[in-house]
């Protein structure tokens, strides 16, 4: 694993004394959509981590809270972070709400030395979205949105699977329930990014728009990919209307490059 050795190596480099914890998402999101490593992946980084008493850190804050049809994303490598920040799907859109939930470790050391917590923040212990967010959770528990973006992710991904086999321009379908990414590339065989002045993602989720679907654009500095991340609560008849527009929309852009090329 030789990402996960990159990490020992860092922490050796500055000494393990100098890093407080080591922070990453289990799936990957709006950088490049839908990345995730191999399973060992996490187990690996837990035991370098444990060796040099550095805590491991899960950004939730898109992939959590059912987004890849878990409670936890991490939970898919059966391993137990120190911390796991929350956001976004928590308060559904409706409040200003995010959460840290911690292990005993964490919990127990608070306890033991202060007993206080300060995280006090301008817009922090608000009623009304602390309010919100169980009612969230409440609408999550009884409508089975926890674990529902695994079935109709999978349909989602299956039908851009088979969408990637009638188009060229697309290098790659990832990701996990309703966090899904398509790296786009311009030679399929050699993976080759389009040259960034086409702007061909940006084309693709115009193109989208226009047909009234609406999708983000990876933020990573090379290639072009975008991001599929539909609500919980998408059907399957409405995941077929999302699939049809980017058929469209893939064909009409692919058209505009191959024009673009031969004038």
């Amino acid at each position: 694993m030789p990402c996960a050795d990159e990490l020992e190596r860092a922490i050796l480099n500055e000494g393990p004394e100098t890093v407080a914890m080591f922070i990453a998402e289990p799936v990957m999101g709006t950088s490049s959509p839908g990345v995730a490593p191999p399973r060992e992946y996490y187990t690996r980084v837990r035991d370098i981590c444990d060796r040099h008493d550095v805590l491991f850190v899960a950004d939730e804050v898109l992939c959590g809270y059912g987004r890849c049809g878990r409670p936890f994303a991490i939970a898919d490598w059966g391993v137990s972070p120190d911390i796991i920040t929350l956001g976004k799907a928590i308060a559904s859109g409706y409040a200003p709400l995010a959460a840290m939930v911690v292990s005993d470790r964490i919990r127990d050391a608070l306890a033991g030395g202060s007993g206080r917590f300060v995280h006090g923040l301008t817009y922090s212990g608000t009623p009304s979205s602390c309010f919100i967010g169980l009612k969230v959770h409440e609408i999550m528990q009884r409508e089975q949105l926890f674990t529902g973006a695994l079935g109709i992710g999978g349909v989602l991904k299956a039908s851009l699977d088979r969408l990637a086999a009638r188009h060229e321009i697309i290098g790659e379908v990832r990701g996990r329930g309703l966090l899904l990414g398509i790296e786009l590339v311009a030679d399929r065989a050699r993976r080759t990014p389009f040259d960034r002045s086409l702007g061909v993602a940006r084309r693709v989720i115009d193109g989208m728009r226009r047909r009234g679907v609406i999708i983000a654009q990876g933020l990573a500095p090379e290639g072009d990919q975008v991001q599929i991340s539909p609500p919980f609560t998408i059907s399957e008849a409405e995941a077929e209307v999302l699939v049809a527009a980017l058929d469209e929309t893939l064909t009409d852009v692919a058209r505009s490059l191959r024009d673009r090329t031969t004038s």
